[in-house]
């Protein structure tokens, strides 16, 4: 009988104790930048509904996974109306300077400036330039959480890059060289979707309408000669429309470390000439990754990834190599229309203060491409298997959005021999 009190007791004190039968009267929000509005949007909670706390915890973890807040807590007391719940969030900063390079057999490095919730709505706007050994590129983005109250949300972007593409006689007993041409590339990027219940989850449909234009580069004389010795003329040039869908599901939740979960993302293009006209070709791709803790704040992760296309194309081709897929190579130093690579890490807790975290990492990266037709980026078989280790170093300033410095060197063991030294500001995955 006493228990019984006390348990009655507690629920009126702390109603998040159990779940009681008093209806929510008020959520109050207390929030430094971010809209009240885009905050309540996200809440499954409502005033008038009965006191849940499972669904309120599954609230508040929603908001953390928004990414924008520093810290989120939560109060609650009983008035005679029902429980009010209290919600302080403390923003980060989220004008954020992107840059990062890789330094191997060729340095290359990009530099950029993304707002992550512009004027408080939680939509990102962001520009990106980069230079690789390739040629030079530039992307402009825009992207919409959420359209007002509803589940929708779109994805704007717009690229412009150029790059210089070797290609290699296949069936010579050495890679010989045939030409070299020049590949101008515009296209914009939308993607108009829904959220599944939930921000980790999304389906969208993608629209990417784009033209590709083609030069020889004849820098010499010797250029000259080499392309009318072998007959080497530039593929046509192209208009392309590219439509498909794209699957999000899920994450690795951040938790200062973002040491735990798991998130699949899948998309599949199919591309016509013009509008509706000859079937092109159809493009998969798929990444998978899953991080998990282990003793103390110890974790782990890898992730997969896979892909095939039907474009014998060279722009349309997957790659391997650089800072985001396989470290210790160039961005794009192999090209296939079939793809796999993997990553595996170990990230052990180096510091823990309340604004700074420090990890060390180490890790083993692999992967190849393969059934490429007529190209290759340079005299190494694309059909070899390309692997890399290395440790590295996580610096994040918790105040501040995305902001996991990361500096990695990596060994590559084959096809050949080398080493890289990447930094960047992201955490790798």
């Amino acid at each position: 009988m006493l228990g019984t009190a006390l348990l009655f007791l507690l629920a009126a004190f702390d109603p998040t104790a159990r779940d009681v039968p008093a209806p929510v009267a008020d959520i109050v929000v207390r929030a430094q930048r971010t809209r009240e509005a885009v905050i309540l949007r996200e809440l499954d909670t409502r005033p008038g509904q009965r006191f849940s706390p499972e669904r309120w915890r599954s609230d508040v973890q929603r908001l953390k996974d928004l990414g924008i807040f520093w810290s989120v807590d939560t109060t609650a007391e009983t008035r005679p109306g029902g429980v009010v719940l209290y919600l302080n969030v403390r923003d980060k900063w989220t004008l954020i300077p992107s840059f990062g390079f890789t330094a191997s057999d060729v340095f290359e490095w990009y530099a950029g400036l993304y707002e992550a919730n512009l004027f408080g709505f939680h939509t990102e706007l962001g520009f990106q330039f980069d230079q690789k050994s390739g040629g030079n590129g530039y992307q402009v983005w825009h992207y919409n959480w959420r359209v007002r109250y509803t589940d929708l949300y779109y994805l704007l972007e717009a690229h412009d890059r150029s790059t210089f593409h070797p290609v290699y006689d296949q069936e010579a007993p050495a890679n010989t060289l045939d030409g070299t041409f020049e590949t101008r590339s515009r296209f914009l990027y939308l993607e108009v979707g829904r959220r599944i219940g939930d921000p980790l989850r999304r389906i969208g449909l993608v629209f990417q309408p784009g033209f590709s234009d083609y030069s020889l580069v004849e820098r010499t004389a010797e250029d000259r000669a080499l392309h009318r010795e072998t007959g080497f003329r530039t593929p046509p040039s192209r208009f392309l429309n590219r439509y498909g869908v794209r699957l999000q599901w899920g994450q690795p939740h951040e938790d200062d470390y973002i040491f735990q979960g798991a998130g699949l993302t899948a998309q599949w293009l199919t591309a016509f000439h013009g509008i509706f006209t000859r079937h092109q070709y159809n493009r998969l791709h798929a990444d998978f990754r899953h991080l998990f803790q282990l003793v103390g704040r110890h974790n782990a992760g890898y992730r997969v990834v896979v892909g095939r296309t039907s474009s014998t194309a060279l722009e349309d081709a997957f790659t391997v190599g650089g800072l985001h897929e396989v470290r210790g190579f160039p961005d794009e130093r192999f090209y296939g229309q079939n793809v796999w690579y993997y990553n595996l890490e170990y990230r052990y807790p180096a510091l823990d203060t309340s604004w700074l975290l420090g990890q060390v990492a180490i890790f083993s990266d692999g992967g190849r491409t393969w059934d490429g037709e007529w190209f290759s980026y340079d005299a190494i078989d694309p059909a070899r298997l390309a692997v890399a280790t290395g440790a590295g170093v996580r610096l994040k300033l918790k105040p501040i959005l995305s902001t996991f410095l990361r500096i990695d060197y990596a060994l590559a063991w084959r096809p050949y021999r080398t080493s890289g030294l990447s930094v960047g500001v992201s955490q790798f995955f």
